[in-house]
């Protein structure tokens, strides 16, 4: 079973999981995520790949998935964090900021020079 961290938001889900297997571009993916995000060399080494989809009344209404190399990520409790209306996620070496419910990408930074274990809120922050 994948791996996966499940939000409530307004009257949205917001589901984010593990996609090994996922290859940008193919036909045999699962799941065809309607954006994608790239960390730098993302692109040409991609090592971590997690989905995002919204969902209302068991619909999937939008869906990303973010892309990075560097040091493999899984999603576990804090690898991802529901900030007022954005949604952060840590993939390999990046941090990517998503708008909500729209998964536009507002911005993404390079936080570690290897991996990005873990994203958590410190008071106001």
């Amino acid at each position: 079973m994948k791996q996966m961290n499940r939000y409530a938001y307004k009257d949205f889900i917001i589901e984010v999981t593990d996609e090994p297997t996922y290859s940008a571009g193919s036909s045999d993916n699962t799941f065809n995520y309607s954006k994608q995000y790239f960390g730098e060399g993302g692109q040409e080494y991609p090592v971590s790949k997690h989905g995002i989809k919204i969902i209302q009344d068991n619909q999937s209404l939008n869906s990303c998935i973010v892309i990075a190399s560097g040091g493999a990520t899984g999603i576990h409790k804090h690898s991802t964090l529901l900030n007022d209306d954005q949604l952060l996620v840590c993939c390999c070496d990046t941090i990517f900021c998503l708008s909500l419910p729209e998964l536009d990408l507002k911005w993404k930074t390079q936080s570690d020079q290897a991996t990005c274990f873990k994203i958590i809120k410190h008071h106001d922050d």
